[in-house]
């Protein structure tokens, strides 16, 4: 495979690296010169320098044996003129474009279509989604899903008097009724894929897969108490509050989340300290308290009532703020938090002040990049702990070299990698697999493992004959 990325900022870096470590050939094209000196000796790819890319520039990149081109520059018109001139010149070549601007991409304006770009990415949009997701699940960790797979990964904090603290992971999936597997372990800074020997410490933070049906039961042994939640505070009423608040009125009252927002009273509150911005939201959403404050100001929260929300979201565009806003709001008793961030650090910074979860915009806009290149062949590929560990699911072909081996015979889990659930093509129920489980043909697997082995695992799972 090879791709095209046009932009090497922290996005394109970060796809750059994900796809480089799977062998596919990689060409980053960048105006900055200072940029290009400082990746050309850190990553396995051509670097060119480049703007908007003309035809000239395009060819001497190999275009014309190029599967995917990636815009992902700071300027939405640079991305939209670069794959408009792609899509005219190399139309074989699949294109996506990171936007900001979500007014490009209206029903009024559609200008995607108009230059046959393939997938858009849009920072809030992917952010809402996980945000979103997570309230719908109870808004008390990160939730990820896989798509053929009724299957979850979900994290925990070990505290000191947790039934998971001071024991072998061995032990602790032995434990309970609930079927569940220990993906990742996070202490400080590192991840890990842990082995049944791993000797958990008060601190850790276990990342969790198992059956949707059983999180209820398992955040009960973990010390979580999952709550209806009634009134929300959203801090910040920009794109991200604004799509949040938008879709908690259109959410309400579904079956299969736990918001029942209050009928009585205003159950969406909304704070900013832009007072033009406060009256645009207050035509926005009419249902919701708008209040023109700046929430790093003494007692905002309790002059506001803040401190009786059931979840608060602090989606400002300082994550600094982000975290202070959200740690505060844990002090005062607040059961749900949420907490966007920019950079990893500031994410395992969060979780280690007890915010439940934290919402990275940039992971979000590179997994939906990475999901879209990679197909049918790898669903629902995220990249996780920037870059670190990798979760996908995978389609077994009958030349693929794994088929008929026991899980334990192969090697590659040794060493950074494990299988996660296992569902059988005749078969509905999907299994948590232990080292005597075979893998056959047609089967779907869920994967995790650490960056170092992406490429090798995915050398397993070509065919025979690569």
């Amino acid at each position: 495979m090879r791709c095209i990325i046009l932009g090497a900022g922290s996005v394109g870096l970060q796809i750059a690296r994900s796809l480089s470590e799977e062998n596919v050939q990689i060409t980053l094209v960048e105006k900055n010169t200072d940029i290009i000196k400082n990746i050309s000796s850190k990553l396995d790819c051509m670097v060119v320098e480049g703007k908007v890319p003309t035809p000239e520039l395009l060819r001497s990149c190999g275009a014309e044996q190029a599967n995917f081109f990636i815009a992902c520059t700071d300027s939405d018109e640079v991305n939209f003129l670069s794959c408009g001139i792609v899509a005219s010149l190399f139309p074989n070549v699949k294109r996506i474009a990171r936007i900001r601007n979500q007014e490009y991409i209206s029903d009024e304006n559609k200008v995607h279509e108009l230059l046959h770009i393939d997938h858009v990415v849009v920072p809030e949009i992917e952010a809402c989604d996980l945000i979103m997701r997570s309230i719908s699940y109870g808004a008390l960790s990160e939730v990820y899903e896989f798509l053929e797979m009724d299957i979850q990964i979900r994290d925990f904090f070990v505290s000191n008097d947790s039934f998971a603290c001071n024991k072998h992971i061995r032990d602790i999936a032995l434990s309970g009724e609930e079927e569940f597997l220990i993906a990742i372990v996070q202490r400080g800074n590192q991840v890990y894929i842990p082995k049944g020997d791993y000797l958990v410490e008060q601190g850790d933070i276990l990342y969790v897969a198992a059956h949707s049906r059983d999180f209820d039961a398992l955040m009960k042994r973990f010390g979580q108490e999952r709550k209806q939640i009634q009134k929300v505070a959203i801090i910040g009423g920009g794109k991200i509050g604004q799509q949040i608040a938008r879709r908690l009125f259109t959410m309400e009252g579904s079956n299969s989340s736990f918001l029942n927002l209050r009928k009585s009273s205003a159950s969406v509150c909304i704070l900013d300290k832009d007072i033009d911005r406060c009256k645009e939201l207050a035509g926005m959403f009419p249902r919701a308290t708008v209040l023109n404050a700046d929430i790093s100001e003494e007692d905002v929260f309790l002059d506001e009532g803040l401190e009786d929300s059931d979840l608060l979201l602090s989606v400002t565009d300082n994550q600094e703020t982000n975290i202070v806003v959200s740690q505060y709001a844990k002090t005062l008793g607040i059961p749900h938090v949420m907490a966007l961030v920019i950079r990893n650090n500031y994410a395992h910074i969060a979780n280690r002040l007890g915010i439940d979860v934290t919402i990275n915009r940039k992971t979000a806009v590179v997994n939906s990049i990475l999901r879209h290149i990679r197909g049918s062949e790898q669903k629902s590929f995220q990249m996780i702990f920037d870059g670190k560990i990798a979760i996908w699911e995978v389609n077994i072909q009958e030349d693929t070299r794994v088929v008929g081996k026991r899980i334990r015979d192969i090697d590659t889990w040794k060493t950074g990698g494990l299988i996660l659930a296992l569902r059988r093509s005749s078969q509905k129920d999907i299994i948590l697999p232990r080292g005597d489980e075979i893998v056959f043909a047609n089967d779907t697997l869920a994967i995790v493992a650490e960056k170092d082995v992406i490429k090798d695992i995915s050398k397993l799972f070509g065919n025979g004959k690569s």
